[in-house]
């Protein structure tokens, strides 16, 4: 039974161990920010200059998965938590502009 106990223990602590994974943001970065939808553009790049200039300012970098004409998107430091995007939006009143969403740190 003792040699059964210590196989289990053993397991469980080299599971543990193995399944912590090595995140390229850390964990006090993660907290210190929340989501920010608005801010409307008149252009992608300007749209895309402000996401940029909050990546730089939190010294992270931009990790783009979709690169289209209306709708740029990826995340900082390639944290799939931390994601942004730049879409283009049409409404009548509005006109056309483009959205965006981001990290905003705190």
């Amino acid at each position: 039974m003792k040699f059964f106990t210590f196989i289990v223990i053993g397991t469980f602590s080299l599971l543990t161990a193995c399944s912590s994974t090595d995140s390229s943001t850390s964990e006090d970065t993660k907290k210190n920010y929340e989501h920010y939808t608005g801010g409307n553009f008149d252009t992608m790049q300007s749209c895309l200059e402000l996401v940029t200039s909050e990546a730089q300012s939190a010294g992270m970098e931009l990790v783009i998965t979709t690169d289209e004409p209306d709708k740029v998107t990826g995340a900082f430091n390639g944290d799939a938590n931390m994601f942004f995007y730049c879409e283009k939006k049409e409404t009548g009143t509005n006109g056309t502009f483009f959205e965006v969403a981001y990290p905003r740190f705190n």
